[in-house]
């Protein structure tokens, strides 16, 4: 499995930055690959919560369903999936306040789909691309949560 950690500071209360890391209807609106979510849950997520996510990669739309796997509220949130094709997906999201704001932290372990990989591009560049997109996720995260804060 692939394994990409990636944080970010977020001039925000770590509320602030948790309700938007969990409004699932917020995630198109931040995640860089995600085009759609639908059968998401009622506000605010629980544990067991599951949801679709519709994510464009390399020209494809690939569904996924996930399921949160922890939540303690408003520090950390788990979810789990397993893509159509074999790929397995783990995501854990860390708010932590900070004195200027907040941290976030993500850790991202995947095992894309084979036939994807062997189709369309070596593992490599799909973890350097992978990488790219969860950082620019990320900055889009900040800036949302920010613009928020700031009314």
């Amino acid at each position: 499995m692939a394994k990409i950690d990636k944080s970010i500071e977020v001039s925000a209360s770590g509320e602030q930055v948790f309700e938007a890391l969990t409004d699932l209807d917020l995630l198109p609106v931040w995640s860089t690959i995600t085009v759609e979510t639908h059968g998401t849950p009622r506000k605010p997520i629980e544990e067991g919560d599951t949801f679709v996510q519709t994510l464009r990669v390399l020209g494809r739309n690939l569904e996924s369903t996930w399921e949160v796997t922890q939540l303690q509220r408003p520090q950390r949130v788990s979810y789990s999936s397993e893509a159509p094709g074999g790929g397995l997906l783990r995501m854990v999201q860390t708010v932590e306040e900070t004195d200027g704001g907040s941290r976030v932290d993500v850790e991202l372990d995947y095992e894309l789909p084979g036939g994807l990989v062997g189709e369309l591009f070596d593992s490599a560049y799909a973890e350097r691309r992978n990488e790219r997109e969860l950082e620019h996720s990320l900055h889009n995260l900040k800036e949302l949560v920010e613009a928020r804060a700031a009314r």
